[in-house]
């Protein structure tokens, strides 16, 4: 269950609204990596993986990767990005690179 950090600094709050006493602040992507990992120890099928700029930049990433699961993850605009091929030579932000409409 998600709660946001201010909630899980009171606990007259917690307890007002029955959370768990075990329950305490994790992000959404540590949520989403748990879920996944879960997903994956009950063999529930599924190939990919979406999520929005709060997902792009994370562990959740990483534990798709070793997965091999595909995955789309959004980032934010300022994000920095370069190509590890040596014949494609982009780097930069995503707002700028995304105003190119190839790569070639």
């Amino acid at each position: 269950m998600y709660l946001p950090k201010a909630w899980t600094e009171k606990p007259e709050r917690l307890a007002a609204a029955h959370v768990p006493g075990d329950v305490t602040f994790a992000s959404k992507p540590s949520l989403a990596t748990a879920m996944i990992g879960r997903a994956l120890a009950a063999d529930v099928p599924f190939r990919w993986v979406a999520g929005d700029s709060v997902y792009g930049v994370s562990e959740l990433e990483m534990a798709l990767r070793r997965a091999g699961k595909g995955f789309v993850l959004g980032v934010n605009a300022n994000h920095w990005f370069h190509s590890w091929r040596p014949d494609i030579h982009w780097s930069g932000e995503a707002r700028e690179i995304i105003k190119c409409r190839s790569l070639d």
